[in-house]
């Protein structure tokens, strides 16, 4: 890049800075480095009044404020409260000094310049909320300080109490006085942890001062002032105070009373005065100051003319003339920033412009020539300066240490020192500081227009500023950005591109090498896996291995020894037992150097993507954006270099590794790996889809049981699975082929397991058999309907006392069979012959044996019943009823309490001994404990879909569970159309919901076939009770009979 063209000649009569103004005395002194000034400062007298109001301007925020507080002392003015509105540092305590400073001094007023009748002292009490270790509170402290804190003894001693409005009016009336309340909510935020009875200190602070509030509108008080800065403003926590209860409310009576007002005008001409008279302490006149405004406008024209710019010459004239020494951009940059958490606004500015006049009146910089104090004249090498920058935004630290000013090693620095100019530092800290504001929605940057503005000045050209000056900054500046509006700015995130080539510039090539892993396994990574299941990029043959039960797929560096197969590959293909379980991807070598360089250059993309999500930068950013545009770009490149190298695919035939062409097909930047080496494989028949088919099955049993056909064989499936691993003829196919295939074929009855061994056929032929399931039983009757499958056969026979042969009875409908009798044989018989006669079958019916017991007369009479009708056999004193048991007969009385035992016996089938005591002195039925859980044993039967679902909602509301459950549903228009279910001898507990899921599971069927009526019948062995007393109600409402003692258990 060529120098900028030759400075234009000065005119000699044009003054700088130095030699037009002159900086107070005061900058140069430590002590005004905490400048900042407080109501604690005014009670004990530390301020100087003369040399406050020689050092401030006068606002027309402050001016209001004086006019009103003194119509006040003389009695004129309604308004009694004042509320001073501004952001922390924005000029409220310094008014409220200003203000009790020409209340407390007469003299002092005519020298300022107010008009006002007062002639005397007014009374000052004052309070800041820093002070928080006050003995008497707020109220004493202003007692104190006007003479009367006698008078409040009432209210401090002891427990504090909050005066009211008649104790403040008594305490302030008869001379005017004025009351200054500043940072109030770090004192009530203290006052919040000091307990006042059984309230706080905070609680009656707040109270107090609502009282103050009220009786300031008193007439006894119309000569008393008020003025209490902004509660929300003072304080930084200040908006999560005003939550609180005692502070909302006495913000609440400050708005419903005060009048507020904002003491500087941040955006106007007042912020220059400001500056100007805290700074300075001689400034030139207007005459000197035209020039100075000419020439800066002169050179706009000219920028304006060369069309790099499109501002007013004529603006900045009339700016320059109300600003100076200021350039006008001090108080537009001010605005950018001034809302800043944590800045200190027209504090902190001065702060930030005490440096930069210091610093240009250092011996350095005396003979610097500066004509506007200009964002380009701050000496960002000075270590004051860059702390008050800090202070506005502490996360360009690096930008300004590494692009803008680093003792002549930042970029911009190195670049001026290259062209000798200070173009490139000039605009880098004016670029920088408007970029300070760290607000939401804030205004960053500036445009090329807008920067010529800022840095146009007596004697520089800007001419090179667009063509050269900002593209060298932009392609050596780690931090600068540009904006979608063309916005040229300053970030804590470097320049994408130039941190790219420097990052890549420091990988070394086992970080590349890294990287291209990361990248290919990306590509190749197998989702699917029914090609290969495992992985390796670049990895030493040494490191690998083989296994039964995947196929690795190695992608290895191409043979720089000559063509083919690396030689390293073929030594460990060779040496391997499971040779049909790998296969390689490999290439040519030209081309691998491409491969890592742009490994490296995605590495680095990565990398930068990766810092915009820590610093939490939206991907809406246009720094963003560019990166993830970037990556595309990168990865693109990797793609194609990776597509020009590994062009081999190597995998294993019946004598030899085979080599298919590879060509990777990307789709939209798009590429699966996986896939598209599944179809060059399926391509050379080494892989196939076909698992399913009876070739698939041929192939199995010839190549890995080695079998001739119809020729039975039985092997160990693990060995026909290592077989699959070591045979290189034998094809891929998905992972769990070989596992379906047999469950397949074994459920076919094609093959046999047996234990590890699997037996291909062809098998003798499997007898008949007959599988008999109990559907329903009458309790009753004893009847019942049976459901007779018949296995390996299509007809079953069924007899009685004898076995059945093809000549007794068929049976028609073996789902619903019904019998009554106590034994029952079947036959199954295949009518094709394919399958020889197997086992008869017999079925055996249960005797269920009941008592009834009816007490009469001081005695019981016992009932027995064996369901079906049986012989019963019983004893009443607790012997074996079988061995010693009379003949039951008929209804039997007992005299006294004794054990009843019995035992129906029918055609060789014999009941459960039944065991029950008979006691004539017991009342009937079931004696239950209310209080105690119990459970019901007794076979319930529920016929009919809504009795069924009657029982679930009683069961729900009484929280009952049940057990040993059958549930039947059967369609009442066909007989032979039903489902079952039975728990059968498993303790499986439903509750109400668990009864009704599975009654609607069973009812699918019919529901999907459209079956429009059917009928559920549910039978239930036991119930469980919370607790006994819900029995009787759950019995009344289900229409049950009454339980016999031994059918409640607790």
């Amino acid at each position: 890049m060529s120098s900028t063209m030759p400075k234009t000649a000065v005119t000699p009569s044009l003054k700088t800075v130095q030699q037009l103004c002159s900086p107070r005395k005061s900058l140069f002194e430590t002590r005004f480095k905490d400048y900042a000034l407080n109501l604690t400062d005014l009670a004990q007298g530390k301020i100087d009044a003369e040399e406050f109001f020689t050092e401030n301007f006068v606002t027309d925020g402050m001016k209001t404020l004086l006019d009103t507080a003194f119509e006040r002392f003389e009695g004129k003015s309604n308004i009694s409260v004042v509320k001073l509105t501004q952001a922390m540092g924005g000029g409220k305590t310094h008014n409220m000094i200003a203000l009790a400073l020409l209340a407390m001094n007469p003299d002092l007023r005519k020298k300022i310049g107010l008009k006002t009748n007062v002639k005397t002292a007014i009374r000052v009490a004052s309070f800041s909320g820093r002070e928080s270790d006050s003995e008497y509170g707020i109220w004493g402290s202003i007692a104190q300080q006007i003479g009367k804190l006698d008078d409040f003894a009432d209210y401090y001693r002891g427990v504090l109490k909050a005066p009211g409005e008649t104790s403040w009016v008594n305490l302030l009336k008869g001379e005017p006085l004025l009351i200054l309340l500043d940072e109030l909510p770090p004192y009530l935020e203290y006052a919040t942890s000091v307990s006042v009875g059984d309230s706080n200190l905070a609680v009656v602070t707040t109270s107090a001062l609502s009282n103050l509030v009220v009786a300031a509108n008193k007439e006894e008080l119309s000569n008393v002032l008020i003025v209490v800065s902004d509660l929300k403003a003072t304080y930084e926590s200040g908006s999560a105070a005003l939550a609180s209860g005692p502070l909302k409310n006495l913000d609440h009576e400050l708005n419903r009373t005060a009048m507020e007002l904002e003491p500087v005008r941040q955006n106007s001409d007042e912020i220059y005065h400001i500056l100007k008279s805290k700074l300075f302490e001689k400034l030139p006149s207007e005459s000197d100051v035209s020039p100075v405004a000419q020439a800066y406008g002169a050179e706009l024209l000219t920028a304006k003319q060369m069309d790099i710019t499109n501002s007013s010459p004529e603006e900045l004239v009339s700016h320059i003339k109300q600003s100076y020494p200021f350039h006008p951009a001090v108080r537009d940059l001010y605005a950018r920033f001034k809302e800043n958490p944590g800045f200190q606004q027209t504090r902190g500015l001065i702060r930030m412009l005490r440096t930069q006049v210091r610093s240009l009146y250092s011996e350095s910089r005396k003979n610097e020539s500066v004509y506007l104090l200009s964002p380009d004249t701050f000496d960002l090498n000075d270590s004051d300066t860059v702390t008050e920058i800090n202070k506005i935004n502490g996360t360009l630290k690096n930008a300004i240490s590494h692009d803008i000013a680093s003792q002549g090693s930042s970029e911009a620095e190195k670049l001026d020192q290259q062209f000798r100019t200070d173009i490139h530092q000039s605009a880098t800290k004016t670029i920088m500081l408007s970029s300070l504001a760290a607000v939401q929605n804030a205004v960053l940057g500036l445009n090329q227009s807008d920067l010529v503005y800022y840095l146009v000045k007596p004697g520089r050209d800007l001419r090179d500023l667009k063509t050269k000056v900002l593209p060298a900054l932009k392609t050596t500046c780690w931090y600068l950005h540009l904006d979608r509006q063309g916005n040229y700015l300053f970030k804590n995130v470097q320049n994408i591109v130039a941190k790219i080539n420097s990052l890549v510039s420091t990988y070394n090539p086992d970080q590349a090498i890294k990287q291209v892993r990361s990248e290919l396994e990306a590509l190749f990574k197998p989702v699917d896996k029914d090609v290969y299941q495992k992985l390796s990029i670049l990895e030493t043959p040494d490191v690998l291995s083989l296994d039964v039960d995947s196929v690795l797929l190695a992608v290895y560096q191409p043979n720089d020894k000559g063509a083919g197969l690396h030689p390293d590959l073929l030594s460990f293909y060779q040496n391997q037992i499971y040779k049909n379980r790998v296969l390689f991807l490999t290439g040519e070598r030209a081309a691998m150097d491409s491969v890592l360089y742009t490994a490296k250059e995605v590495k680095a993309i990565d990398h930068v993507i990766k810092e915009l999500e820590l610093d939490k930068i939206s991907a809406k950013d246009p720094q963003y954006v560019e990166a993830l545009d970037l990556r595309d770009h990168y990865s693109s490149s990797f793609r194609s270099a990776v597509r020009e190298t590994f062009t081999k695919l190597y995998y294993p035939s019946a004598d030899r590794l085979m080599d298919a062409e590879f060509f990777m097909q990307f789709s939209s930047n798009n590429y699966n790996g996986e896939q598209q080496i599944k179809a060059t494989l399926e391509a050379k028949q080494k892989f196939t889809t076909d698992t399913e088919s009876d070739t698939f099955r041929k192939k199995c049993e010839k190549r890995l049981f080695g079998k001739a056909a119809d020729e039975p064989r039985e092997m160990e499936w693990a060995e026909i699975k290592k077989r699959a691993a070591r045979e290189p003829i034998w094809q891929w196919h998905r992972l769990d082929a070989l596992d379906r295939l047999k469950t397949k074929l074994v459920r076919e009855k094609i093959w046999r397991e047996n234990g590890k061994f699997v037996q291909t056929g062809p098998f003798e032929a499997a007898k008949t058999d007959v599988i008999i399931n109990q559907v329903l039983r009458d309790e009753e009757t004893g009847a019942v309907k049976l459901r007779v499958e018949p296995q390996h056969g299509d007809k079953v026979y069924v007899d009685y006392g004898a076995d059945p042969t093809t000549a007794s009875e068929l049976i028609h409908d073996h789902g619903n069979f019904e019998t009554a009798r106590m034994e029952v044989r079947f036959l199954c018989v295949d009518s094709t012959g394919k399958h020889p006669q197997g086992p008869v079958r017999i079925w055996k019916n249960t005797i269920a044996l009941k008592y009834d017991t009816t007490p009469r007369d001081g005695k019981v009479f016992v009932t027995l019943r064996a369901i079906p009708d049986a012989d019963i056999r019983y004893t009443t004193d607790g012997s074996a009823p079988r061995e010693l048991g009379g003949e039951y007969t008929g209804v039997f009385e007992v005299k006294k309490k004794c054990t009843v035992m019995a035992i129906a016996t029918k055609e060789g089938i014999e009941s459960q001994i039944l065991s029950f005591e008979a006691d004539p002195t017991a009342s009937k039925g079931a004696r239950i404990d209310e209080s105690k859980a119990a459970i019901v044993i007794r076979r319930h039967k529920f016929d009919g879909t809504d009795k069924c679902y009657q029982l679930i909602e009683s069961m729900r509301r009484y929280q009952i569970s049940v057990s040993q459950v059958e549930v039947a549903i059967e369609a009442i228009s066909h007989a032979d159309t039903f489902v079952s279910y039975s728990t059968g001898g498993q303790i499986i507990r439903f509750d109400a919901t668990k009864l009704s899921e599975l009654i609607d599971n069973l009812r699918k069927p019919f529901i999907e076939e459209n079956q429009a009526e059917y009928r559920i019948r549910l039978m239930i062995g036991e119930m469980h009770y919370r607790q006994g007393g819900d029995i009787q109600h759950f019995a009344g409402e289900m229409n049950l009979p009454g339980y016999e003692p031994h059918e409640v258990r607790q």
